[in-house]
């Protein structure tokens, strides 16, 4: 129901704008207040309550600003800014990805006199300033996902994406355009791993060629690249297109043992890879096509370079990992076989 208004009846109304007038005055009431006094003796929400503290801490709070802050705090004063301008200048200041940008942008929009909107304009130029976009070059980047779906990010010329744009609406289309003839072309050579009895069950189910076969949907086929495939796309690919296809025990892990050298010999390295097709370390996603071939017991310790002496990590475990084997402060654990598997085995 409408009711007609009544000048009056705003004594709470002007207490309110009342107070957010006198910005600098109403931080200074809240000097030592905690977001819990707040609501407990103001009835401000929580909300409420941070927001007014945050405001606080940035012209009352311990900094190593402090001729920045000062400043800044006698400038507010002085031209009489009230809570809604200190608030804008608050919310931008945290904006700016540098601490020293973030207290000189602090000072000057202190200084200056402006309503809300007008503030909010003259921040957003400053800190877009001290925030330039980063120089870009052309080059690819990918991210691994968990759930197996991975994305691969392309920064080029303008022409060149535009064209991918235009003829890319589908994955069926990427696929024909980055690596040509549509669903049936293949990527660039790996290695497929599989254990010797799902290569039994491949063999058996799904004679190459063979269409409604069934049991090589449910093989997983882990490539060295880091993707994983079923066994029946494994077939339609026909096995030599990926280069090599090792066969693991599940009990003995690789069958061959090769020592003398200090570095893994290629055939080695495929074998390694055989065992471990991604990083080994714990939720890693490297492929293995990327990583290096570590000694469990170091070389250096009469570590001998033998299959059940080699590990595959990426370049980041192979660093962190405790090549001592003591576990001290610092240790984030190290890799070592264990009834014929390579595990990882946490810090003590």
């Amino acid at each position: 129901m409408y009711t007609e208004f009544d000048p009056d009846r705003l004594e709470r109304t002007r207490a309110y704008f009342g107070a957010r007038a006198t910005g600098i005055d109403l931080l200074e009431e809240v000097r030592g207040a905690s977001t819990d006094d707040l609501v407990k003796h103001a009835g401000a929400t929580r909300a409420g309550a941070e927001e007014l503290l945050g405001v606080r801490d940035l012209f009352f709070g311990a900094t190593r600003y402090h001729g920045r802050q000062r400043r800044a705090l006698a400038a507010a004063r002085r031209i009489g800014h009230d809570l809604a301008v200190l608030l804008v200048i608050a919310y931008h200041v945290g904006r700016a990805r540098k601490q020293d940008d973030a207290w000189r942008i602090f000072e000057e929009l202190a200084g200056i006199a402006a309503d809300e909107e007008a503030m909010g304009r003259i921040a957003r130029r400053k800190v877009r300033e001290a925030n330039p976009s980063p120089t870009r070059t052309p080059g690819v980047e990918m991210r691994r996902g968990k759930d197996g779906l991975w994305s691969w990010k392309i920064t080029a010329d303008s022409a060149f994406i535009a064209d991918l744009h235009a003829n890319i609406d589908s994955v069926d289309d990427a696929r024909a355009a980055l690596l040509g003839g549509g669903g049936a072309a293949t990527p660039a050579t790996t290695n497929a791993v599989m254990d010797i009895s799902d290569f039994g069950r491949l063999l058996s189910d799904a004679p190459f060629g063979a269409e409604g076969t069934t049991g090589a949907e449910d093989i997983t086929v882990q490539l060295t690249n880091g993707a994983i495939i079923s066994g029946a796309e494994l077939v339609r690919r026909k096995l030599s297109e990926f280069g090599f296809v090792g066969l693991v025990d599940p009990v003995r892990g690789p069958v061959n043992l090769y020592r003398i050298e200090r570095f893994a010999s290629d055939k080695q390295r495929r074998l390694a890879l055989m065992e471990n097709p991604v990083c080994a370390w714990p939720d890693c996603l490297v492929g293995g096509d990327e990583c290096q071939i570590h000694h469990m017991r170091p070389w250096e310790r009469g570590g001998p370079t033998n299959m059940d002496n080699l590990v595959t990590l990426c370049p980041h475990h192979n660093g962190a990992n405790d090549d001592a084997g003591r576990g001290g402060p610092a240790s984030r654990g190290r890799m070592a076989r264990v009834r014929g598997k390579t595990v990882w085995i946490p810090p003590r």
